[in-house]
């Protein structure tokens, strides 16, 4: 296998690696990149995956790279071919990390046209601020390259509304943008990741980026059921020599829905234990209710927690207040939790406080802001006596009885 790395400035390696006959691998590599999005963490830093598809009459990149290795990305063009060369560039997702060197390209590359869904167009548009000449594709669509051809599907909210996938059917290469990716920029060009370390990645991608689209990933899928693949191309992390119908299997566990008993999460952020025996009453007025439930310490920031306050059929949370402030945790947690998925569940709010107690009032905020519907708040200064841990215990039995009606 074929591979050419250029070392630039010891942070970045941009990559040219043939694939097939047919694609080279043209992205690049941050490894050392430890938070994306500037919310998920990424220990093995990840890649910008672009490809080069060469048919016997027209060449064609699929993605392009986030515009801060643009420099070096049109370097790697210019490796394999002139930008006069082009004919077309196709977006299978017009997030920045792949759509950001789009404008640079274009302006080198005078005869390319992009291909992109009908969506993607119009984001497109205010990317380059300019109306582009386009070829819109969908499900059942195909680009002409002269020997070979590129099919489409769509495949929206995976995971933005315009997303799709691309395949390439004479080598049965199939390129899905963020699905089947994880971020993984160690080593990934040369095929030494363990097979438990590549799973692992690949799941906690999966929950941190298509977790709230789970029945868009089982649709997409079945658009795809009887197109042979042997190798995925993804937009992040390695590129995959492995057996499709087990991927797709994992794939679909991973998105079908499971069927749960209604449970209350009750969550809080105790500094002196004055919340946690709230909450500890709490959970107690639930359980006595008849409804399963589950008290938990939000100070374990991971996304296991925020998995499990989105599945959970209600939540009641408690923090102290600080500097009349609810516990940055708090803040942490439900800046991951989404709102597609917890939007129209019930929730309640309880805390204890030393000054003015403004936690329950900013927790009431920002689940609204989420989509819970509140139903109740409650607060209690410093040390909760008999009566304000039987007001917590109440306040369970009112969030449980909710989810019973």
């Amino acid at each position: 296998m074929e591979i050419k790395k250029i070392l630039i400035q010891g942070r970045v390696e941009v990559l040219i690696k043939k694939i097939t006959d047919r694609v080279t691998y043209i992205g690049v590599q941050d490894e050392k990149l430890r938070k994306f999005d500037i919310v998920f963490d990424t220990k093995y830093g990840t890649t910008y995956n672009s490809y080069l598809v060469k048919g016997s009459e027209k060449t064609v990149i699929i993605d392009t790279v986030k515009d801060t290795f643009l420099e070096e990305y049109l370097k790697n063009i210019e490796e394999l071919t002139t930008f006069d060369k082009i004919d077309y560039i196709v977006l299978n997702h017009a997030e920045p990390d792949h759509s950001g060197s789009l404008q640079k390209v274009l302006e080198k590359a005078i005869n390319a046209k992009v291909v992109c869904s009908r969506p993607a167009s119009m984001l497109v548009n205010e990317l380059v601020n300019k109306q582009l000449d386009y070829i819109i594709v969908g499900t059942g669509d195909s680009l002409d390259l002269g020997d070979v051809s590129l099919e489409f599907v769509n495949a929206p909210y995976l995971h933005w509304p315009e997303t799709m996938f691309t395949y390439l059917k004479a080598e049965k290469v199939l390129f899905p943008c963020d699905f089947f990716g994880s971020h993984y920029g160690e080593d990934t060009v040369d095929y030494r990741i363990s097979e438990d370390d590549m799973w692992e990645n690949r799941k906690f991608y999966f929950d941190a980026i298509m977790r709230p689209f789970k029945k868009f990933a089982l649709e997409a899928m079945d658009k795809i059921e009887d197109w042979e693949v042997d190798i995925i191309c993804p937009s992040h992390g390695p590129i995959h020599r492995e057996d499709f119908a087990n991927t797709k299997a994992i794939y679909r566990k991973w998105s079908t829905e499971e069927k749960r008993e209604k449970k209350v999460l009750v969550g809080y952020l105790s500094c002196y234990g004055y919340t946690k025996s709230m909450a500890e009453e709490v959970y107690r007025g639930v359980k006595d209710t008849g409804v399963a439930a589950e008290l938990i310490d939000l100070s374990d920031e991971t996304i296991d927690l925020v998995k499990k306050i989105e599945e959970a059929e209600a939540i009641a949370v408690g923090s102290a207040t600080i500097n009349r402030d609810v516990l940055e945790p708090f803040s942490n947690i439900f800046g991951k939790v989404c709102t597609y998925i917890v939007r129209g569940k019930k929730a309640v709010v309880f805390g204890s406080f030393g000054w003015s107690g403004e936690a329950t009032k900013h927790m009431t905020e920002r689940l609204t802001q989420l989509g819970y519907e509140v139903i109740g708040s409650y607060k209690t200064k410093l040390k909760p006596n008999e009566a304000a841990l039987k007001d917590s215990y109440d306040l369970g039995v009112q969030l449980a009885k909710s989810i019973l009606e």
